[in-house]
């Protein structure tokens, strides 16, 4: 049963699943000006052979469940690593994996600070 499938079965009740969601922060990683997070998850369910690979970013210290949505979702993701570029900019790069999701930008609130927007990049290497 892939991580989907399972997923699906526990959110639907229909018992298929015996656990919940677990996630396990794998890395964080601190932007320039020390106000944002990078946070790279593991995200697996009871019952599924595979896992899947989130990359947050927050506001410093921030949560992954309190934050916004991931910015990046993949299965079988290997050799991840996050370099930020600047207070604004990040650069996602691996080397393989199965990308379901992507968003090229988000916006961070940090009070009292004005909003952010953070602008990401999604780079396979090794081709």
């Amino acid at each position: 049963m892939g991580f989907f499938d399972a997923a699906k079965s526990f959110f639907s009740g229909s018992g298929a699943v015996s656990g919940a969601l677990k996630r396990t922060e794998e890395g964080r990683i601190v932007s320039p000006d020390a106000r944002f997070d990078a946070v790279i998850t593991r995200v697996s369910v009871a019952g599924a052979a595979s896992f899947v690979i989130e990359v947050h970013i927050l506001p410093r210290d921030g949560k992954p469940a309190d934050g916004p949505e991931a910015v990046l979702t993949a299965e079988r993701l290997t050799g991840i690593e996050i370099v930020w570029q600047g207070p604004a900019r990040a650069a996602i790069h691996y080397r393989s994996g199965k990308i379901f999701q992507f968003a090229n930008f988000c916006e961070i609130t940090c009070p009292p600070a004005p909003a952010r927007e953070i602008h990401l990049d999604l780079i396979r290497d090794g081709d």
